[in-house]
């Protein structure tokens, strides 16, 4: 089921959003922006990202029925990946969770910009800010650039992302190996002989 257009829920459009014994009203302008916030407030608290939007329409429903009519059949997806630019914000997330069992180190300026140098001459290099919306752009760039305690490397601009690993590059040549993700046996075979995360 998906809400009505132009019918607003009691007392305007918001999310509950629960962890344990604690529940956090989630205010927006309209069903997109809920979902928006929802996201912002899990990204800054490291939490799943779930499904922002889906929820919220859920939710709705689920709470005035009325509210809501039925969604036309649709064929059933098997797979639906995320956009690349979503698939990024997740990738900072894992970085982020990473963090509480490695310590956090960044590595010499050197090393970050041995790394940048070979990613801004990979083929497989693809800039994640042209498939998401402004919300999710700012919230990337935001993450890495706390995860990198602001610093940059040379020519930063052109070091985007990893179309292999999903991962957001600037923030990837400043991190210690162990804090980034492991990629699978598929993504390695699929990156470049000169690429540092191979070894």
């Amino acid at each position: 089921m998906t809400p009505n257009e132009g019918v607003v829920p009691p007392n305007g459009f918001h999310f509950n959003e629960t962890h344990g014994a604690t529940t956090i009203r989630i205010e927006g302008g309209s069903y997109d922006d809920v979902a928006e916030q929802l996201l912002k407030y899990r990204l800054a608290n490291r939490l799943e990202l779930g499904r922002p939007k889906e929820e919220v329409l859920s939710y709705v429903c689920t709470s005035w029925p009325h509210f809501c009519k039925e969604q036309p059949f649709q064929a059933p997806v098997t797979s639906i990946k995320p956009s690349f630019t979503i698939a990024v914000l997740q990738w900072i997330q894992k970085v982020w969770n990473r963090q509480s069992i490695v310590p956090q180190m960044l590595v010499s300026d050197m090393e970050a910009n041995r790394r940048a140098e070979i990613c801004r001459d990979c083929p497989k290099q693809r800039d994640w800010a042209d498939y998401g919306c402004g919300s999710c752009i700012d919230q990337v760039r935001r993450q890495s650039l706390v995860f990198r305690a602001g610093k940059d490397v040379s020519n930063a601009s052109k070091v985007t992302g990893c179309s292999i690993l999903e991962q957001e590059n600037h923030a990837a040549c400043w991190a210690h190996k162990d804090s980034l993700p492991e990629a699978t046996q598929e993504q390695k075979d699929q990156l470049p002989p000169k690429c540092w995360r191979k070894s």
